[in-house]
């Protein structure tokens, strides 16, 4: 837990889903099996900044931690940062490992900027989770990025 990086510990029975009533509990519930992380399937929650996305993200990655699954959380703005570092000092590869190591990545915290977007183009209104190593996905997602990024 300690390594993954997590803004907090708040597991998904401390979320108040009196809070966001449009929010099907029983779709969280269904998440919190981790049927999504065996299949290593993606989850993207969607919605306005401050309901919640990021907070249930956290809890589902708590949820995989405590069932033994490697988890690593970082926002896409410091993994772009990071990525577009290590590609000028040649070490691109061993840095993008770091992102595909853990069986569940959520990126967080998407900080809203020009037309509510973060530097990294996509919507902050998205927090994606990441589960298993969908290389392919990933580098298809680099590619749109921008084209510093390979």
């Amino acid at each position: 837990m300690k390594l993954s990086g997590l803004p907090h510990h708040k597991t998904l029975d401390e979320f108040d889903f009196a809070f966001q009533p449009e929010l099907d509990a029983r779709k969280v519930k269904d998440l919190a099996t981790l049927g999504f992380v065996e299949a290593k399937a993606n989850v993207a929650l969607l919605g306005p900044p401050g309901v919640g996305k990021t907070m249930l993200a956290v809890g589902l990655a708590i949820a995989a931690c405590q069932a033994g699954f490697s988890v690593s959380f970082t926002t896409l703005d410091d993994m772009v940062r990071n990525l577009k570092e290590a590609e000028a000092s040649g070490r691109f590869a061993k840095k993008l490992q770091t992102y595909l190591k853990p069986a569940v990545l959520v990126l967080g915290g998407l900080p809203a900027g020009r037309g509510g977007r973060g530097e990294h183009g996509l919507p902050a209104c998205v927090t994606p989770i990441r589960a298993g190593k969908p290389d392919h996905d990933v580098q298809q997602v680099l590619q749109r990025m921008g084209p510093g990024l390979r």
